[in-house]
């Protein structure tokens, strides 16, 4: 329940901080503001502002109450179902052990090699700029590390690989991957089935692993609205970026119905998720 003039008071927050961009971007000669990562209702206030929403999708995981990850498996269709049980298999049998570390079980040593491995990754996929520095790693290690949930590989003891999270409630945030070594099925294992099996044993609620979506939405990671604020300060581009916005949601809410529809997870007649 929304506490009683909550709703006027949103809509002073966000006129004060529409106005503050105003002035910076009048005194800086800038186009546009911009908000991003914005919440749905932020938006709304946002839009009575003169601000145009956009719509773009991210893949979340959701723990629909499962019990274990083989209740999570069996609400997945067989084929999916049949797949990752045969990837987990396989890597196992490669003899490599992947095991969560949190607290104070991350040592600056761990850090170092996450921080190696992120650079390498980089390195690798053009796609992938770098802007975290060692140091960034070795202050999250003083003093973040209560949030941070890594999940590590070892073969005979050597981390091969590793993943970076961050939680907080009852939200996991995957960010960061890399490896000393390709091993088919590793990062699927890393940064996919290890973290949905540690969210079901902690009752971790949802699993936000990051940008990109085509392995993620294979592995029963939904299709989500991601809400963003715009406002171009030329009024006639300012009304075509409204026009090409508003095609653009259009486009996407058809996207992500057809993705749901074809979602390893089984449904129910009314189009929830099984469970």
């Amino acid at each position: 329940m929304i506490a009683p003039g909550w709703e006027q008071e949103r809509a002073e927050i966000f006129g004060q901080v529409a106005y503050a961009l105003d002035k910076v971007a009048d005194a800086n000669r800038l186009s546009s503001a911009h908000i991003l990562y914005a919440l749905s209702h932020e938006v709304d206030a946002l839009e009575a502002l003169g601000y145009s929403r956009r719509h773009t999708l991210q893949f979340q995981w959701t723990n629909y109450e499962y019990r274990d990850f083989d209740h999570f498996l069996a609400c997945l269709k067989a084929k999916k179902r049949h797949q990752i049980r045969r990837e987990r298999r396989e890597l196992a049998a490669s003899g490599i052990v992947v095991e969560t570390v949190t607290g104070e079980q991350i040592t600056a040593d761990l850090l170092k090699t996450m921080y190696r491995f992120h650079s390498d990754t980089c390195v690798r996929h053009v796609w992938s700029g770098q802007y975290l520095t060692e140091s960034f790693y070795e202050i999250l290690g003083e003093r973040f590390r209560h949030r941070i949930l890594m999940v590590v590989a070892r073969r005979k003891g050597e981390v091969i690989a590793a993943a970076f999270n961050v939680f907080k409630d009852d939200v996991l945030y995957g960010r960061y991957w890399g490896c000393a070594e390709e091993v088919p099925f590793l990062h699927f294992e890393v940064c996919y089935y290890h973290p949905i099996d540690e969210c079901i044993r902690r009752g971790i609620r949802r699993f936000s692993p990051g940008a990109g979506g085509g392995y993620k939405y294979l592995r029963a990671f939904e299709p989500e609205l991601e809400h963003s604020a715009h406002k171009v300060y030329e009024p006639r581009f300012g009304r075509a970026v409204a026009q090409a916005l508003a095609e653009e949601r259009r486009e996407v809410e058809a996207q992500r119905l057809e993705l749901l529809s074809r979602s390893p997870l089984k449904r129910n007649p009314d189009g929830t998720a099984r469970r």
